[in-house]
């Protein structure tokens, strides 16, 4: 009996702990609808779609007009406002992770049977917070020339400084020492370093948001080092694949005057495969 109720102690300590991180790896969507008069429209339904979610999420808006749709996985959404007697109208939205996205919608009298649909993009900065942010998805990250490991996430973000401490990590406005890594809520930051203590394959990123300048340091004055966030790949219940093929020339890389050759310089492929 005593190691049945540990065993429960333990389980209910496991997913109170695992909600807060596992509800940080996920996005939001909010706005507002209105009429085209410029009036609020409560009562609207609004349907999100999107390949990461197994059925679509729905929700109605309140009676200033206003929506919210929590715990959504980051991707590409398709969002439908549906209210009788309106038009219905579509919008592309993409969440990032751990940032708000707003997506407001008018709507006519019913009769104008085209659909409106307008791309919504995650903003750089938000005006409602002094913290500067930045997201990349992964088809961004596999657009750019950025390399196998987690490390190589650093370059895309913005405002980093090359350092020449080997022992602290690179610096964005504070200290480096103070930088913050995550996977999946997992914190993989080397204490009083600022450096990584694992290194997964950006193979396996699906999307990255950065917090630079200390914003969220406020034990170091708002000048501690850049957080950096990241959520894995997953699916649904539809099989997806990836092959890919990337080279490596030592031609590609200029001669250097002094020190010793790097790795750069080597002719290097590599291939990865993933299925899920």
């Amino acid at each position: 009996m005593p190691s049945r109720i540990f065993r429960s102690l333990f389980l209910f300590a496991f997913i109170a702990t695992a909600l807060p991180a596992y509800a940080q790896q996920t996005g939001v969507i909010v706005g507002k609808v209105a009429d085209s008069g410029g009036g609020v429209l409560p009562g609207v339904t609004v349907e999100a779609r999107a390949a990461v979610l197994p059925v679509p999420r729905v929700t109605t808006t309140g009676v200033n007009g206003e929506y919210r749709l929590v715990a959504l996985p980051p991707g590409t959404y398709t969002l439908t406002f549906v209210l009788a007697g309106m038009q219905n109208v579509t919008r592309q939205a993409e969440v990032q992770l751990g940032q708000d996205t707003t997506v407001d919608a008018t709507l006519g009298i019913q009769g104008v049977t085209e659909a409106v649909e307008v791309t919504a993009t995650a903003t750089m900065i938000e005006k409602e917070s002094a913290t500067i942010k930045s997201g990349v998805s992964s088809t961004q990250i596999n657009a750019l020339p950025v390399g196998q490991e987690y490390r190589n996430l650093l370059k895309l973000i913005p405002a980093v400084q090359y350092s020449q401490d080997s022992v602290r990590g690179p610096s964005a406005g504070g200290s480096g020492q103070d930088n913050i890594y995550q996977f999946d809520g997992v914190n993989v930051t080397l204490p009083r370093f600022g450096t990584l203590a694992a290194d997964p394959s950006t193979h396996d990123v699906a999307q990255a948001t950065t917090v630079r300048g200390g914003a969220r340091a406020v034990d170091f004055d708002r000048s501690g080092g850049f957080s950096i966030d990241t959520i894995s790949k997953s699916g649904t219940n539809r099989f997806t694949g990836e092959v890919s093929f990337q080279f490596q020339n030592a031609n590609m890389t200029a001669p250097l005057d002094d020190g010793s050759a790097s790795r750069y310089e080597q002719d290097r492929t590599w291939i990865t495969a993933s299925v899920g």
